[in-house]
């Protein structure tokens, strides 16, 4: 049977033991705690980052977006313009060719 003596050493030895136990316990629940404190800071940086997203970046994009809408309104209007006068400069060189065959023929006839 066991002496007191080993039954102390063995209570000694479980006892160191159960420390070490502890110590590694205690260092792996430090470093969950520091990691979730890490966590939420990702967590808040990304709620930040979304809320700019919306609140700004989305918006400045949609501001852009509706002035090159206005832009290339513009433009078509600018076009439909550039069209009229050509046409209007085909329908002068038209009239000033016939008035000048009219002339031609007023000078025959004169």
């Amino acid at each position: 049977m066991l002496e007191s003596r080993d039954l102390e050493q063995i209570a000694m030895l479980l006892e160191k033991s159960a420390e070490k136990t502890n110590e590694k316990i205690s260092g792996i629940e430090s470093k969950i705690s520091g990691m979730e404190e890490k966590m939420t800071k990702m967590q808040e940086d990304i709620l930040n980052i979304q809320l700019t997203l919306e609140n700004v970046t989305n918006r400045n994009i949609k501001i852009i977006a509706e002035g090159h809408l206005d832009l290339s309104r513009k433009l078509n209007q600018a076009l439909e313009v550039r069209d009229k006068e050509e046409l209007a400069l085909i329908r002068l060189n038209a009239l000033e060719e016939d008035v000048r065959r009219i002339k031609i023929k007023l000078e025959q006839i004169a």
